[in-house]
């Protein structure tokens, strides 16, 4: 849908994804094919004729006048699946519109295409996009510096990112191919592909095939984590974490890890279990550190409750009562009876409302009289917008949110929770979930502490030993070329030098012996010294702080990028382009004219 927003006359695309189990036409009774839900969309959508009369015609009858779209764009994964995909759609309009694909003026039938590797040069920058793992496999034998390239694997549809989503529909003449019909053979082809009968002209087909080793994984799902991650769980952390063994007693995983604020709360928890019942809302991390920071100050933080919230909810949140929230979407006044939904309550699914939408079209069991008379989605894969057309003008006694369905409600009195101890506990607020969290997490920023303390004494010994041993050296206490190993122990523990760094100081290389070698050890020993009375001047708390305020600083810089990212992006429910001649409730059959429009316009309809 993100492509979408670069394309102009957006009203003339319909987008219709493929869910369910698509049947093999070949051999199928129309009124067999005509159960699939699948098909009967499609049919109703695109205006395709089902005439018994035409089946299976090489010529067909006339059905350009019924269409409501100049042409299908298959957009499906780039794997085998998307490919088996592609040729049952083909298959199927093959068998019941022969019309469409038996002629070289009509050009119906399109698909888009997107890479299935990128390779990206680490110095350059330089992408090489390969549609095929054969092409990639190609690429990389002759490539004599594969280990400077990285390469991404797209699965499917879902690994590209918005942007590469923009970058494809700016440039769609180079993404897409059309199908065309050029005789008898290719018809012959789709029947021995998908006529069951045709069994042995199948496998002759197929072992004519050579190799067949030109297959992607899989899976190639490609993840990252965020940048600001490292500063939610720092450093300093990982050696107070507590592991877990596996059976041979090699360390493996945290038992849990040690987040700068209660993660929780961000990311909100739901969950049944027996017996129990688990919801916690998300809650905005600022709100949590500022919170955190009162009982630094020893303040109340029930005196400054949170309310849920979620990051680029457009709605409003308010609290009704005890630990309950009513949730509403957002909904303006346009032109005449035109409304623009442009926000959705938190829980509530695209596809969801849009059957709403259509049951208020038609009816409901409380009141049989439509009360819209035809509604359009406008949106992409970041916004989420509806235009409606009210039969009747609402009056101004009527709740919008209540009539149209935009109100949730969520509840905080089913917190239950693992403590710390893997013993379920029930909070009764965000409230106390963060302040069990302050005083768990305050003991281990003091164990931290001690930690840090230990790790710079352990640093101060070393460098003090280094240096030890570089002015024996340069005094020439001994000469270590030539003196037995045992006699080098023994004068180094005679200065108090550890045992067990000789080997590691036998190991230095020359320059370290120089007067230039000596200054870097003792400029690290000063170093070391003021880092441990920066620590000594400071408690957990001023640690705490410490973490809090980078976090806060890096998560600002990413929320600001976010918002700068998404304000770059058109807005598509911005204006409201109703179709007044569409059927009530069905935004998909009301998009393009009913005519077939020559290759040049793209009055078109995606399946993906």
């Amino acid at each position: 849908m993100m492509g979408l927003t670069v394309v102009n006359n957006r009203e003339h695309y319909g987008v219709f994804p493929l869910r369910g189990k698509l049947p093999n036409a070949t051999r199928a009774s129309m009124k067999k094919v005509l159960k699939n839900n699948v098909i009967n969309n499609l049919t109703r959508i695109l205006g395709l004729v089902c005439d018994e009369n035409f089946l299976g015609k090489k010529n067909g009858v006339d059905i350009s006048k019924s269409l409501r779209y100049g042409r299908i764009l298959l957009m499906m994964d780039q794997d085998h699946d998307g490919s088996h995909i592609k040729g049952l759609v083909i298959n199927l309009i093959h068998r019941m519109w022969p019309t469409l694909v038996r002629t070289t003026d009509c050009q119906f039938i399109y698909q888009f295409t997107t890479p299935i590797v990128k390779a990206t040069h680490s110095k350059s920058d330089m992408v090489k996009s390969f549609y095929t793992i054969q092409a990639f496999e190609d690429w990389r034998k002759d490539e004599n510096d594969v280990s400077s390239w990285t390469t991404k694997y797209y699965k499917g549809l879902g690994n590209s990112t918005d942007q590469e989503a923009i970058d494809y529909f700016k440039e769609m003449d180079k993404s897409i191919n059309i199908f065309t019909w050029k005789d008898e053979l290719d018809s012959k082809a789709i029947e021995v592909a998908f006529d069951k009968t045709k069994v042995k002209d199948r496998k002759d087909w197929i072992l004519s095939f050579q190799a067949g080793k030109d297959h992607a994984s899989h899976r190639y799902l490609n993840t990252e984590l965020s940048p600001v991650t490292r500063y939610l769980f720092c450093n300093d952390d990982d050696k107070i974490l507590n592991y877990n063994m596996d059976e041979n007693g090699k360390t493996i995983e945290p038992k849990w890890f040690l987040p700068v604020i209660p993660m929780v709360l961000v990311n909100g928890s739901q969950g049944i279990g027996i017996g129990w019942n688990s919801f916690v809302p998300k809650y905005n991390p600022k709100d949590i550190i500022n919170n955190i920071k009162r009982k630094f100050n020893g303040e109340s933080i029930e005196e400054n409750k949170m309310t849920p919230w979620y990051k680029g909810f457009k709605g409003t949140i308010v609290q009704k009562d005890k630990g309950i929230y009513h949730i509403d979407g957002l909904v303006t006044h346009g032109k005449g009876y035109t409304y623009h939904i442009k926000e959705l309550p938190i829980g509530t699914s695209i596809e969801g409302y849009k059957k709403y939408l259509k049951s208020i079209s038609k009816g409901t069991a409380k009141n049989n009289t439509p009360l819209i008379k035809t509604f359009e989605q406008i949106g992409d894969s970041r916004t989420v917008g509806f235009h409606i057309e009210f039969i009747q003008a609402p009056s101004k006694d009527d709740d919008l949110i209540e009539i149209l369905n935009l109100r949730t409600t969520i509840s905080t009195n089913d917190m239950h929770l693992y403590n710390e101890e893997n013993h379920i506990e029930k909070f009764n607020s965000a409230e106390k979930i963060l302040e069990h969290f302050y005083y768990e997490r305050l003991e281990k920023y003091k164990k931290r502490w001690d930690v840090m303390l230990e790790n710079i004494e352990s640093d101060l010994i070393d460098m003090e030993n280094t240096k030890k041993f570089l002015m024996l050296a340069r005094s020439r206490k001994f000469d270590f070329l030539t003196e037995d190993s045992k006699d080098l122990r023994k004068i180094c523990m005679d200065h108090n030098i550890a045992a067990d760094s000789i080997q590691s100081l036998l190991s230095l290389p020359l320059s370290a012996f120089s007067n230039e070698g000596l200054k870097k050890v003792e400029d690290k020993i000063q170093e070391k010294e003021e880092e441990k009375n920066a620590l000594f001047n400071k408690t957990e708390i001023q640690l705490w702080k410490d973490d809090l305020d980078t976090f806060e600083e890096e998560w600002q810089k990413e929320e600001a990028s976010w918002k700068s990212d998404t304000m770059s992006q058109a807005c598509p429910i911005c204006e409201p382009p109703i179709n007044s001649n569409a059927d009530m409730g069905q935004e998909l059959l009301g998009r393009g004219k009913r005519t077939i429009k020559k290759p040049g316009h793209f009055n078109a309809f995606y399946l993906e």
